[in-house]
């Protein structure tokens, strides 16, 4: 999960930039979404069918997590802007 507080950080940073109600915004949108992972885990569609990475979409952003069958918890691995080359940041 460090991995996606980075990406938060990266991306407060850069929505700040704009009109100062953006970040705060879209952070309630991403807060949205992620918290409907806790009553339906798999709602996000497989990233590949070879892949453990399910995503959710958060406006122009794709959550990519994984879901432990064994704790009963998901795990939120990124959270990449869509017209990233996603494949690059998820083998990080």
């Amino acid at each position: 999960m460090d991995l996606a507080f980075d990406d938060m950080a990266v991306i407060e940073r850069y929505l700040s930039g704009f009109y100062p109600g953006t970040w705060p915004r879209f952070a309630q949108t991403l807060e949205d979404e992620v918290s409907r992972l806790s009553s339906h885990p798999y709602i996000g569609a497989l990233y590949k069918p070879d892949s453990d990475y399910r995503w959710i979409m958060a406006e122009d952003y794709l959550v990519f997590y994984k879901v432990s069958e064994t704790e009963k918890a998901v795990y939120v691995h990124r959270i990449l802007h869509g017209a990233r080359d996603i494949q690059q940041y998820l083998n990080s």
